[in-house]
């Protein structure tokens, strides 16, 4: 490894700039309108966080069931908010109302304003465990990734406290991390890695729990919302996701860094996307396996199961790349521990601006986000091959 230290300051500088430059671009292209047009028209402050702010009060008016029929659950956002406006469905398990049930006491802005204060709050209180909190905030409140789900009012925080947090604390705090995997279950297909890093590390407690909350929240939410709830969600709600996720263009597609969405771009066959998903799938968690068994660095074990989080699933967009945000924070810590990688900072930079340069670059047809992704686990996959594990050590001593 190279002994090159980069300078803290410096780089919270540098990545503070360009961050904010980066941003910059993204309003002006896609959000600043233009002879009285934008991408977004019609479109409320937090676009996506209708969603969240309708579903929560058709729960609290007993009306659940409009919220799994997209028509009726369209027609609901535009008599809320008195207007119509771009169609976005509901794609959740019905749990999720859980977590959105307080902003029905509130109007649409003060809702949208409490959701990013208190998710944000949230999800740097996780990461800011045993580490810097000014620098580490102040890095996080610039990243693309907080810019973007900011923007479109989604729930980007929420998961990278979940992930982010239950990653951080699976060791000191084994049932409590679990409680965080649990409630990460309203997105399923982000956690493919987290039993793959628990069953590694042979970490039953943290598992039981997560299993446990998990049964929990869908055992409380059939009692609350009723099996037509869950039925609805299998029946409507999958079959929407899986609609938009294999048929639906615009905007949607320029945000998501997936193989499945690059192939989608390049014209490939829905057979052949699925096909190259799958594939990359095993790879990342046959190599998070052997990461994880190869190296005893605790960050650089957490770092692999966040980055292969966005190569391992179709489903993922830029929002949800807080969880990359913190890897990222995580990887400089160790690089200014014991050196970085030739190359290293690059990829590092490259991804760390991903969440916005994946819009830039899916619609000018150039879908390369899973290769830029990729670099990076497998710099991480080669640095828990240079750091040997206890076991390893015993041997050779």
């Amino acid at each position: 490894m190279t002994q090159c230290r980069w300078n803290t300051r410096e780089l919270i500088v540098m990545t503070l700039g360009a961050s904010l430059l980066l941003e910059m671009l993204l309003y002006i292209k896609y959000l600043m309108p233009q002879d009285g047009q934008y991408f977004f028209a019609h479109d409320p402050i937090g676009a996506d966080f209708i969603v969240f702010w309708t579903a929560a009060i058709l729960t609290a008016t007993d009306r659940l069931p409009e919220i799994f029929d997209y028509q009726k659950f369209h027609a609901a956002q535009t008599a809320l908010l008195g207007y119509e406006y771009q169609l976005r469905i509901w794609s959740y398990p019905p749990h999720f109302l859980f977590y959105l049930f307080p902003l029905s006491w509130l109007a649409y802005l003060p809702a949208y304003i409490t959701w990013n204060v208190v998710t944000f709050t949230a999800y740097v209180s996780t990461i800011t465990i045993h580490r810097s909190p000014v620098l580490t905030v102040l890095a996080l409140a610039v990243a693309p990734a907080t810019f973007i789900n900011i923007v479109c009012g989604q729930n980007g925080f929420i998961s990278g406290a979940c992930y982010v947090g239950g990653l951080l604390l699976r060791k000191h705090s084994p049932i409590f991390s679990g409680v965080l995997f649990g409630l990460l279950s309203y997105k399923p297909h982000l956690g493919i890695l987290i039993p793959i890093i628990l069953v590694a590390e042979r970490n039953w407690r943290t598992l039981f729990s997560g299993v446990l909350t998990c049964a929990l929240l869908v055992a409380c939410s059939v009692f609350v919302h009723g099996q037509e709830s869950w039925m609805l969600y299998a029946s409507e709600t999958i079959r929407n996701t899986t609609i938009v996720l294999e048929k639906v263009e615009g905007f949607l597609t320029y945000m998501m860094p997936t193989i499945f969405m690059s192939g989608r771009i390049y014209g490939f066959e829905q057979q052949t996307n699925y096909l190259l998903q799958a594939i990359m799938s095993v790879i990342v968690v046959v190599g998070t396996y052997w990461a994880v068994r190869r190296t005893d660095d605790f960050m650089l074990r957490t770092a692999i199961v966040c980055v292969g989080a966005f190569l391992s699933s179709p489903y993922a967009l830029g929002y949800d790349m807080t969880i990359v945000s913190a890897a990222i924070i995580m990887v400089v810590e160790i690089g200014q521990r014991t050196g970085f990688l030739w190359g290293e900072g690059v990829i590092l930079t490259m991804v760390w601006f991903l969440p916005i340069a994946v819009i830039f670059l899916n619609a000018g047809g150039m879908p390369v986000a899973p290769v830029i992704v990729g670099l990076l686990f497998l710099m991480l996959m080669n640095r828990a091959g240079r750091i040997p594990s206890k076991a390893t050590i015993s041997v050779i001593g």
